[in-house]
């Protein structure tokens, strides 16, 4: 994934059952990194601001325009 993408959490993600209503929003990725070998990414949610850097590329999916409401 790269900056700009849209992205949602995958359904089976394992940070998903903490994040409230955020979990079905798209969000847009504003930082991609690579930590202990493994891509991660930094995601905006709107108002609710971005995700701590760190959260594994593989927790997200695509969205598509129409997949959810953007936050």
């Amino acid at each position: 994934m790269k900056i700009g993408d849209k992205v949602r959490f995958r359904p089976d993600a394992r940070h998903r059952d903490t994040l409230g209503p955020m979990a079905d929003q798209i969000g847009q990725v504003i930082d991609v990194a690579t930590m202990d070998g493994v891509e991660t990414l930094v995601v905006t949610f709107g108002d609710n601001g971005p995700l701590e850097a760190g959260v594994p590329a593989a927790e997200f999916e695509p969205a598509l325009d129409d997949d959810a409401e953007p936050a």
